[in-house]
């Protein structure tokens, strides 16, 4: 899927050189999102709330295995002297305890998910908003995001960071 992505981009800047050499110059920037997302304001309370919601989950989840695990010990304690009525009931009870794990392990990470966009969206859409600010100001025709990796080679473009960083007051 990546050679694929490459290809295209490849094919899109080549077909893109061709066309624009009639017309201006192509101004091409790069910026690493990644550590521009580092510096920004913010970043710290998001992560440290985001952190806590996940603590919070991981109690619950221990919980729910601390009950797992008790009743699984207290199964096996007194199984031999369980009736037949009493094993599946118990071991009925022990499936539901484990559904009810696997749903909650399930929930619990859609919802973290959730939170994670709610959280860091605000920042983001600062970010971007302040590379389109920069990209258009500076008459930038494309912005290529280095910190995933897109581009493999590049030597003429502009790194737009301490345009970024000076547009959000960061230092």
């Amino acid at each position: 899927m990546k050679h694929i992505q490459r290809l295209i981009l490849i094919v899109a800047i080549a077909g893109i050189t061709v066309s624009v050499n009639a017309q201006k110059p192509l101004k091409i920037g790069h910026i690493n999102s990644n550590e521009l997302l580092e510096m920004m304001p913010g970043i710290d309370t998001a992560e440290a709330k985001l952190k806590d919601i996940a603590a919070n989950i991981e109690k619950q989840f221990e919980l729910m295995k601390n009950e797992y695990n008790t009743k699984l010990e207290e199964y096996m304690t007194n199984e031999e002297k369980m009736s037949d009525l009493e094993k599946e009931m118990a071991a009925d009870e022990l499936q539901d305890l484990q559904n009810r794990i696997d749903k909650f392990r399930t929930k619990a990470q859609e919802n973290l998910d959730l939170e994670k966009e709610k959280i860091y969206s605000p920042i983001l859409e600062q970010a971007q908003n302040a590379i389109d600010e920069v990209a258009k100001e500076n008459e930038f025709n494309y912005i290529f995001d280095t910190g995933y990796g897109i581009i493999l080679y590049f030597d003429k473009g502009v790194d737009i960071m301490p345009l970024v960083k000076k547009k959000l007051g960061i230092e």
